[in-house]
């Protein structure tokens, strides 16, 4: 592998490290998601589904839920652990309990017709890569580097602002409709982080 060869995970990333470490030549590479075992489901309701950690620091879980409950939208929240008694508190929100990932994916694919995340921060989330590789739709703040990449000038999803602003993201929300994004286009953008994929870049790499 030559050493002027640069792995990164997308085309964002090179564009932040080529201000430093010029005359490279980068390869983007994104970990790989293997959901074969699923059987993709297709919903024609408005079924938005945050899947992560239960945490208002910083994925903003309970910004989120009192969002929905506000505005009488349905949202599930799939997540390892949740608050005593906190399914009491909320009407339009479901919480779905999963302590296994595999567990957890299946959830999203069942119950879901797209993907919100309002992270004040993230790095490149794989629950972001399992939505789209569902050929389902995202909702993401564009709170971190590569928010813009994975939205793919609005073919995989909408972008909400950086600054947590409740009413623009209640009005991006209410016009939000998951039938609207071509599942051709999340699908040939998904291929990009395939196994097959993966495998191919990196024994292109290591011939080097």
């Amino acid at each position: 592998m030559n050493s002027d060869n640069i792995v990164t995970f997308t085309s964002e990333d090179t564009l932040r490290f080529q201000t430093i470490l010029k005359n490279k030549n980068y390869t983007n590479v994104i970990y790989p998601v293997n959901i074969q075992h699923l059987t993709k489901t297709n919903s024609n309701k408005k079924h938005i589904t945050y899947i992560g950690r239960f945490d208002e620091e910083v994925k903003k879980t309970i910004t989120l839920a009192n969002l929905f409950e506000k505005n009488k939208w349905n949202l599930n929240i799939i997540s390892s652990d949740f608050p005593i008694d906190i399914e009491n508190k909320y009407k339009y929100v479901k919480f779905l309990k999963s302590n296994n990932p595999d567990h957890a994916i299946k959830l999203f694919n069942d119950n879901a017709s797209a993907l919100i995340l309002i992270s004040s921060s993230e790095g490149l989330p794989i629950s972001i890569l399992e939505c789209l590789s569902l050929e389902k739709p995202i909702i993401i703040r564009n709170s971190f580097s590569n928010a813009g990449f994975l939205t793919n000038n609005n073919k995989n999803g909408c972008l909400l602002p950086s600054e947590l602003n409740i009413s623009k993201y209640e009005s991006i929300i209410k016009k939000f409709d998951p039938k609207k994004y071509d599942k051709k286009e999340i699908k040939k953008f998904s291929e990009e982080f395939s196994e097959n994929n993966f495998i191919k870049k990196w024994s292109n790499i290591l011939k080097e």
